[in-house]
């Protein structure tokens, strides 16, 4: 499968610098594996953190939120690029302000009036319209280490014949193995950029 942009936490040069892969000598299928081995693991990760994208996206997305009588609303998908627009439902369609006046915190995903107005109670009643996401170069250290954490694993996985076996048996001895847990380091590093609003 080809390197799916939209996704990839990590490139291809990235992980064979980690794997000690020469890129330059690795065949075609080997390469296709490295780039679904990214894919993979890039999609997991979006997983674990409760469907956040990473990845930078040039046109807004809506997002419908609901009121709570609460100073902040947050984002899904952080960091925020540009400015948002703000909508409410009036009942019948979605209305904007262009008297409101608000600040964001990009890198949390956090929007709140200036005058310390409140997102007025209500289901589904706020709507936001927003860019959002890092270029590949902008992902921070942290997120792309646990991601080639986990491309690691899973291609020791493959080159172990491993890969979904949960028992292998060698003479009289069987040995059970559990790789469908993330190692709890990956893990702590990922929880630090889940989406939990």
């Amino acid at each position: 499968m080809p390197l799916d942009d939209t996704i990839a936490l990590v490139t291809p040069e990235m992980v064979a610098n980690f794997l000690d892969i020469d890129l330059n000598a690795a065949s075609a299928s080997e390469t296709e594996m490295i780039e679904s081995l990214i894919n993979a693991a890039s999609k997991e990760i979006e997983r674990i953190c409760n469907n956040r994208k990473f990845r930078k996206v040039t046109t807004a997305i809506d997002e419908i939120k609901d009121g709570w009588g609460i100073k902040y609303i947050y984002t899904k998908n952080a960091p925020i690029t540009g400015t948002p627009t703000l909508y409410y439902w009036n009942g019948t369609t979605w209305q904007t302000d262009t008297s409101w006046s608000f600040t964001q915190d990009n890198a949390d995903g956090r929007i709140w009036f200036d005058d310390g107005n409140i997102f007025w109670k209500g289901e589904d009643n706020w709507k936001i319209s927003y860019t959002y996401g890092w270029d590949i170069t902008e992902i921070p250290a942290d997120l792309q280490l646990a991601c080639l954490r986990m491309i690691a694993l899973n291609k020791k996985l493959f080159n172990d014949s491993l890969h979904g076996v949960n028992s292998k048996s060698f003479g009289d001895q069987s040995i059970s193995y559990s790789f469908n847990n993330v190692p709890p380091n990956v893990l702590a590093t990922l929880y630090s950029y889940r989406r939990i609003r």
